[in-house]
């Protein structure tokens, strides 16, 4: 709970520095920003603002979890998270821990640092797929066009319905597209699937 105190924000709301942009992109500044919008949250239910300031605060909350959204993958997956699953999105440790592990994988790959590799063992149900098949190639996409990034599912209709067609609905949203306005997608009417069998093993990989 935050005890709002008394104080003209007029000026402040106002103020070109509430795109909180002079606040940094390090860690630190991150964690600043969604504190200020948590004050502010806490302000406007406590109706401390005036009634004409609450547009420009929802704007500004709006431009922050954008601008956000393109470096965190923790905080494009929550952005994300209404777009992709049926159900409401329920958050939890492991989901903050799994985005963290996968940035640190995305960054490595241009760092000079040996290239950083994930494998997560969870059971059925705690979005694996959803966060390491679909959310993370498009949110790779939309920072890196030109990179070319393979998921492989264990049959042809896991690798399609799963993951191929739910990443090419996420990557052709509104949503995605308020947040990576230059990535799009090949136009094309069917999906195209590669699938082979090694060793009495079968495996589909889908090409976006």
């Amino acid at each position: 709970a935050y005890e709002i105190p008394k104080r003209d924000w007029s000026s402040d709301v106002c103020s070109s520095d509430l795109s909180l942009s002079s606040l940094g992109t390090s860690r630190k500044g991150t964690a600043l920003k969604f504190q200020v919008i948590d004050y502010l949250r806490s302000a406007q239910k406590a109706h401390q603002l005036p009634q004409e300031l609450l547009g420009t605060i929802s704007e500004t909350m709006r431009q922050m979890t954008l601008e956000e959204s393109r470096r965190d993958f923790y905080v494009f997956a929550k952005a994300m998270a209404p777009v992709v699953l049926p159900n409401d999105f329920i958050d939890g440790r492991h989901i903050k821990k799994i985005c963290e592990k996968l940035q640190e994988v995305a960054e490595s790959i241009e760092s000079p640092d040996p290239t950083k590799r994930a494998m997560f063992f969870l059971p059925p149900g705690a979005m694996k797929t959803v966060l390491c098949s679909i959310m993370f190639p498009a949110w790779l996409y939309g920072l890196h066009p030109n990179w070319h990034v393979i998921v492989v599912g264990y049959n042809d209709e896991f690798a399609s319905d799963k993951i191929g067609h739910p990443l090419k609905e996420l990557m052709g949203s509104a949503e995605y597209r308020e947040i990576f306005p230059d990535t799009r997608i090949r136009d094309r009417k069917s999906t195209r699937l590669n699938s082979q069998s090694r060793f009495g093993i079968s495996y589909a990989v889908f090409c976006l």
